[in-house]
């Protein structure tokens, strides 16, 4: 009887001692969450604290921007089309009559007047004898190709060979109906090909169709080249090419960054940064802009990265700074913070940019002073002539004497000899 009581005394304090350790366990949760949750509610109220100061002072509490002054600009709108290079003058060659060929008098890349005989044609048949047939050049010009030999048999459909003048080269290219109505004759426009990565080739809009094409519901237009422009560099006839038409082009007009523009609904407006005294201190905030815009242009980089600028037409002068970056969530009289290291590296890399460039005073967030960060430091470096000791001068009477040689110490002295 003793040793049952002593077992279910034993299995009662196990119990009691993993409930007392579930206990301590849950009070260590409950202190470590509670310390966790001050924790946090202190360093809520210690940053609402300091944010509310810096709004008072306008400094961190501001929302950081970047801006950009308004420059005036050149911009043009280019149309890019693909094409094919072909002689204005060509001509491919066929005979009038069927039978062999007896010679061939010019081949490829000899020059021909007009009238000058190409070929001849056998035209004898079985009991008829007649005279050969001589094929003559109808234009002046280069053989391009010969499609036939000595005695092949050939009819009036069979094409000899290709006649073209290399003088006037034209690049036909095939226009989608919605630029029909911005191309017109005597635009200018501007062509490459591989064979001449480096080489850009000038003409200008000669020729546009007044048919569209059924199935590509295209408009094919010419663009004439003069070809003794580029007698190193020649055009030749069945290049591909890649042409690109200025439709407009606008001098000295008000641009900004396209990624500054904001759209709204179909409404376009921008964010340009204005300066007030409070307290005696400077702070910037933001002013909301509705804009008409125009012509985008597009400038390359020295690092080879392409920026897009915007021609504005109303709502923004020239020398206002505009924000191009930060300006999603801005609104009218918020409170902005300028940082423009990104902005001065936009405008450092610019093709053709000014070569400096003032934007306004920045407030300092450490020790709140105004500092001027120019985009561009001249750097002038002077030389500094060395000092020149003067020698001074002695009087007539006091002439230099000779320095005396001293006596060494091996000699005797005179005395001595003596």
């Amino acid at each position: 009887m003793k040793k049952k009581k002593n077992e279910t005394e034993i299995i009662y304090e196990t119990e009691a001692t993993k409930i007392q350790k579930k206990r301590k366990k849950r009070k260590k949760r409950r202190i470590i969450i509670a310390s966790v949750l001050i924790l946090l509610l202190a360093l809520v109220v210690i940053r609402r604290k300091r944010n509310a100061k810096n709004r008072k002072k306008g400094g961190i509490g501001a929302t950081p921007v970047q801006v950009m002054k308004t420059r005036k600009g050149n911009v043009s709108r280019i149309l890019r089309v693909n094409g094919e290079i072909q002689a204005k003058y060509g001509a491919s060659i066929f005979s009038d009559v069927s039978g062999r060929i007896r010679a061939i008098f010019k081949r490829e890349g000899a020059f021909v007047a007009k009238g000058t005989p190409l070929a001849t044609i056998d035209r004898r048949s079985s009991g008829v004898d007649y005279l050969d047939f001589v094929v003559r050049s109808p234009i002046a010009g280069v053989v391009g190709n010969v499609d036939v030999e000595i005695g092949y048999t050939i009819g009036p459909t069979t094409q000899l060979m290709k006649v073209v003048n290399p003088r006037f080269m034209e690049c036909i290219v095939n226009l989608v109906e919605k630029d029909i109505g911005i191309i017109k004759e005597g635009l200018p426009a501007f062509i490459k090909v591989d064979a001449y990565p480096n080489k850009v080739f000038t003409g200008y809009i000669s020729n546009i169709s007044t048919i569209v094409h059924p199935l590509s519901r295209t408009v094919q237009a010419r663009i004439l080249i003069d070809n003794n422009k580029y007698s190193k560099t020649p055009l030749r006839d069945g290049m591909y090419a890649n042409a690109r038409i200025m439709v407009k082009s606008k001098k000295n007009v008000p641009i900004i960054p396209y990624s500054a523009v904001l759209d709204n609904e179909g409404e376009k407006y921008i964010f340009v940064v204005k300066e007030k005294t409070v307290k005696g201190k400077k702070i910037f905030y933001a002013r909301k802009r509705v804009v008409e815009t125009g012509i985008i242009k597009r400038l390359k980089q020295k690092d080879g990265e392409f920026i897009d600028f915007m021609e504005i037409k109303k709502g923004v002068s020239v020398n206002e700074f505009v924000v191009f970056m930060g300006h999603r969530f801005l609104q009218t009289n918020t409170k902005v913070e300028i940082r423009n290291d990104v902005g001065d590296k936009i405008i450092k890399s610019l093709v053709k940019a000014d070569a400096f460039t003032e934007i306004p005073s920045v407030i300092n967030s450490q020790n709140n002073k105004k500092s001027q960060v120019p985009i561009k430091r001249k750097v002038i470096i002077r030389r500094v002539p060395k000092k020149v000791v003067p020698v001074k001068k002695l009087p007539e009477n006091k002439k230099p004497q000779p320095a005396q040689n001293k006596p060494s110490k091996t000699e005797p002295k005179k005395s001595e000899k003596k």
